[in-house]
């Protein structure tokens, strides 16, 4: 499998795309900040900003035209593919997930899910010796009852105590469909302790555990009640043509601010928190 990155298809031709560049300016405070510093370090930055100025001209105009490019290419043989999942992307079925050996993942989109499922059928019809699909049978594997035997089996495994709840919860959000190579789609967790109050909890307890037959909205009868009654003042103003369609949850538990929002301090997250928000660090409230 040949992965090549920073082109694009036109008319049958391959054309070069050119590398999309952000620069970002971020003033951090020092424990010790006053405003006798914070004025001279504008009188400072004045000054280095014709100099700056000048080399970044100096620059573009020294810089070579392959510089303009980004160009990445991964070679993953069928000896090293490990798993292939099928993935949404931007809400639609087009992408494929491939796992090497070394639970390295590379994300893909397709053009259209036609051709996501023409090169998932090519694989699934390779020989895949180290792959989760080689039973050596030597027959090509359905991909859905695949995975539904194999979803059904990492259950029984984790119910019989042979995997931690670590490595099940990864698992069925790799199932759903989500992957840390999507912020849209980053793995969760579910929250599972209903009793934060006490001191002491008592695992043994079953009462201290949520219901996980229910959604967060659904959890004790005030709070269904809530949203029940917001559900029904939306659909009234629906129906009177005042509003869009009634719905019981205005925001989700997982989206790509979330995720920015706990993982800013590191990079990547880092650089993409910045381009999300405009080029700050969003508001110092939140």
């Amino acid at each position: 499998i040949y992965i090549i990155d920073g082109f694009e298809q036109n008319d049958g031709s391959l054309n070069k795309v050119e590398k999309a560049v952000s620069t970002f300016r971020i003033s951090i405070r020092s424990k010790d900040y006053t405003n006798e510093n914070a004025m001279g370090a504008i009188d400072e930055s004045e000054a280095k900003k014709g100099e700056s100025s000048k080399k970044k001209l100096q620059a573009k105009t020294n810089s070579s035209d392959n510089a303009r490019y980004q160009h990445r290419c991964k070679r993953l043989s069928y000896q090293e593919l490990f798993a292939v999942y099928r993935r949404r992307y931007q809400l639609q079925q087009i992408a494929l997930e491939f796992y090497d050996s070394h639970s390295n993942g590379t994300f893909i989109a397709f053009s259209s899910n036609k051709e996501r499922e023409e090169v998932l059928n090519v694989l699934l019809h390779s020989s895949l010796p180290n792959s989760i699909f080689s039973s050596g049978q030597g027959t090509s594997p359905n991909y859905d009852k695949f995975m539904k035997s194999l979803r059904s089996k990492i259950t029984n495994q984790w119910v019989q105590g042979k995997m931690t709840n670590f490595d099940f919860l990864m698992q069925m959000n790799s199932f759903a469909g989500r992957s840390y190579n999507d912020l849209t789609q980053y793995p969760v967790f579910p929250w599972i302790i209903a009793d934060y109050d006490s001191e002491d909890i008592d695992l043994h307890n079953p009462n201290i555990y949520r219901d996980l037959s229910c959604p967060m909205g659904g959890l004790g009868l005030a709070r269904a009640e809530q949203f029940k009654e917001r559900y029904e003042a939306l659909q009234s103003n629906y129906s009177r043509g005042d509003e869009p369609p009634a719905f019981h949850y205005g925001t989700h538990y997982s989206c790509a601010a979330y995720v920015l929002n706990f993982l800013f301090r590191l990079e990547p997250f880092s650089r993409l928190a910045l381009s999300l928000q405009g080029g700050k660090f969003d508001l110092a409230d939140r």
